[in-house]
């Protein structure tokens, strides 16, 4: 078996599909109420949401939400009912898991009994909320080096099970880590930690994708609607150069055919110059999300929109790669 990035997301699959073995029989929302051996951490709701195509409206001296403008699917994201969020204890690992790192058979066994092993800090939270931030218990030992998960599901899941019906095979849209080990000695009280979200491409091709397959020769993913800016590789910091035009503009489906051309001609172009690729990275922008800026929002139909303009107006998503060896 080939230990290649795409495994990540069917391993998650499968977790949350044992999941219920380890809640003594209960297959109802983990408890609001923290474990007695923990502390409580608040994650940033209200970023994950924004990042998932909801836009918030704050009010109040204390810049707390109170409402959520549902957009529903737009063209640039799927609509997002449910998140599954909570800590994670890892043991396994010196280095964070990130969406790039590649799901060999040893590493999925361990995320497998890590995550299982961690379901007291793991919450179930239906979308859209009012609610900024949401507030669960964390490992309170100090021998406990943990991270941040969250995974956004397509539908209002009540048990764990029902990941594991064929209606919600391709549920998973987006996910995330934090970039970070925690213990509970190094975390402030109340300290709020962000998670970037990424889209679920390679298992489960929603809207707004742009990125490379997870193998050298294999076909890119993009699905409208995106703006791709320009591709990286390695651990290089620039744009790579070649006869590819930026940006790609992808609005159709027919768009989108063209830019798989062109990303592809663009690992082609990097390996004709004598470079061996490690990873590839695709920077793109979703000007069609309705919870980006108004300026970024304002170039959405603009046919000449630069690189520049949109890197400097839109949220820049960086999709890389790293391919197996």
């Amino acid at each position: 078996m080939n230990p290649i990035k795409s495994r990540l997301l069917s391993t998650l699959a499968t977790i949350f599909l044992i999941l219920p073995l380890f809640i003594l029989g209960s297959c109802k929302d983990l408890s609001n109420d923290p474990p007695e051996e923990s502390g409580n951490l608040v994650v940033n709701l209200g970023e994950i949401q924004r990042q998932l195509g909801y836009a918030t409206q704050s009010s109040g001296s204390n810049g707390r939400s109170d409402s959520v403008t549902v957009p529903g699917a737009t063209d640039a994201s799927n609509e997002v009912k449910s998140l599954l969020v909570g800590a994670f204890v890892v043991n396994t690992r010196n280095t964070p898991y990130t969406k790039d790192v590649a799901i060999t058979d040893a590493i999925e066994e361990n995320l497998k009994d890590e995550l299982a092993g961690s379901v007291d800090y793991i919450k179930i939270v239906d979308l859209p909320t009012a609610n900024d931030y949401i507030e669960f218990p964390y490992p309170k030992s100090e021998l406990s080096r943990w991270q941040v998960i969250a995974v956004a599901l397509n539908f209002r899941i009540k048990e764990f099970a029902e990941l594991g019906e064929d209606t919600h095979e391709d549920s998973i849209l987006y996910f995330g880590f934090s970039e970070n080990f925690y213990r509970s000695n190094t975390i402030g009280e109340n300290e709020q930690v962000a998670v970037q979200m990424n889209r679920a491409c390679l298992t489960n091709p929603v809207k707004g994708c742009a990125t490379y397959d997870d193998s050298l020769t294999g076909t890119p993913v993009v699905t409208a609607a995106v703006e791709i800016l320009g591709v990286r590789f390695n651990a290089n910091t620039t744009d790579f150069a070649s006869s590819v035009s930026f940006p790609i503009i992808v609005r159709t489906s027919a768009d989108a055919t063209a830019a798989i051309n062109s990303l592809k001609t663009v690992r082609s172009a990097i390996t004709a110059a004598g470079n061996t690729i490690t990873s590839l990275t695709v920077r793109s922008t979703h000007s069609k999300n309705t919870a980006e800026s108004t300026a970024c929002k304002a170039l959405a139909d603009n046919a000449s929109a630069t690189v520049a303009q949109l890197s400097a107006s839109c949220e820049v998503q960086l999709n890389k790669i790293t391919l197996a060896r």
